[in-house]
């Protein structure tokens, strides 16, 4: 679902996201763009914005029943990777898990669930990293 385990951010998976300062307007709306107008000047992207994305992203997952891990898997990108709590998928239908033998899943182009040999490489790497 997202690169979000392998791009370096500014605090640490053990830190609690309320520790963090988790805050976000119901207005809001995380997106690409967004983040490109926050390190215009410098031309790199500023972490606090980056930041706060993984943990609207983790917040958003976790609070529909998904654990840190599947909550991690759905950041790194922009709000259509949010879990919504309305479907427990984001918006194209996609859940951070992978799918049950036996269920059929068409995927797409822009978002796909994860194989269950990727899921358990990220696990082995978040566990890693959380560590």
């Amino acid at each position: 679902l997202s690169h979000s385990l392998q791009e370096p951010v500014s605090h640490s998976l053990q830190e609690p996201i309320a520790a963090r300062g988790f805050s976000t307007s119901t207005n809001a709306r995380r997106s690409f763009s967004s983040f490109a107008r926050t390190g215009v000047s410098s031309g790199r992207r500023q972490f606090s914005s980056v930041s706060l994305a993984v943990d609207e992203a983790v917040q958003s997952a976790t609070s529909c029943g998904f654990d840190e891990h599947e909550g991690w898997l759905t950041a790194g990108g922009d709000d259509r990777n949010l879990v919504k709590k309305e479907t427990g998928t984001n918006k194209y239908h996609c859940a951070p898990r992978p799918i049950e033998d036996g269920q059929i899943f068409r995927g797409s182009c822009t978002c796909n669930v994860p194989t269950k040999r990727g899921y358990g490489a990220s696990q082995v790497l978040f566990d890693k990293l959380k560590a």
